[in-house]
């Protein structure tokens, strides 16, 4: 069959803005994390219960999607712009990474950007994790040092 071993290792996911975002599964490979793993983590599934826009949702009810989905479509774009920059990297080093690994740490970067993300966003920031010098960013490290560095 044609085009059979084209998704081997790979999953699609349907999204109203990119159509579909391409993203890897476990393939068999015992000591591969793929974005799949990422993505079922606790860590990465709480950013489905946060919205993206906070409370703009009260005032416009169709600005309704979540970090999750954000997050999905941060790693789908960060992948097409490794892909697009690579060659001109390449170019300027070329002792840099392979195109699939470049590729790939960026869609990892992209897809876990928000993820020490809490309620209400930078509101959270702002009047609560300030008060003990934090920061989403900081807290986003912290989880992926610590709760997902086993992947």
């Amino acid at each position: 069959m044609k085009g059979v071993d084209t998704y081997q290792g790979r999953g699609l996911i349907a999204d109203p803005i990119h159509q579909y975002i391409l993203y890897t599964r476990p393939d068999g490979l015992p000591d591969e994390a793929t974005e799949q793993d990422l993505m079922d983590s606790p860590w990465m599934q709480r950013l489905r219960r946060v919205p993206q826009l906070q409370s703009a949702r009260w005032v416009f009810p169709a600005a309704e999607h979540s970090r999750f989905q954000h997050s999905l479509g941060a790693m789908h774009l960060a992948g097409r712009f490794a892909h697009q920059l690579h060659r001109s990297l390449k170019a300027e080093f070329p002792e840099g990474p392979s195109a699939p690994l470049f590729e790939e740490l960026m869609r990892v970067a992209g897809l876990l950007h928000d993820v020490g993300h809490g309620p209400f966003g930078h509101f959270f920031d702002d009047n609560f994790l300030a008060d003990f010098d934090l920061t989403h960013e900081k807290v986003g490290q912290r989880i992926i040092r610590e709760e997902l560095g086993d992947l």
